[in-house]
């Protein structure tokens, strides 16, 4: 993986003025996923959605770190009942024809 698409945790933590140990703390959640390169933390800019949603959670509703899983958890299964249920009106409306 290039560095160059990667996002440096030092940035982030500027950007969002949170602690590099809140990442390591979200990580351990498995939220989100660090890179290491050479001993530096990095962020693909694919999460940087969830992150963004982590931190609203956090720092702006003070939802703790379990609640932030239990909440994420939750999206992904509406996620998938959601894909689920399209596929299933497809095929009610491929019967129907």
């Amino acid at each position: 993986m290039k560095i160059e698409k990667l996002i440096h945790i030092h940035d982030l933590c500027k950007f969002y003025e949170v602690e590099s140990s809140f990442f390591e703390q979200v990580e351990s959640y498995g939220l989100i996923k660090i890179v290491i390169i050479s001993n530096e933390k990095y962020v693909h800019p694919k999460q940087l959605k969830n992150w963004e949603k982590i931190i609203h959670l956090h720092q702006d509703l003070n939802v703790n770190m379990e609640g932030i899983d239990v909440i994420f958890n939750l999206m992904k299964r509406i996620q998938l009942l959601e894909n689920e249920l399209e596929v299933k009106r497809k095929h009610l409306i491929f019967l129907e024809d």
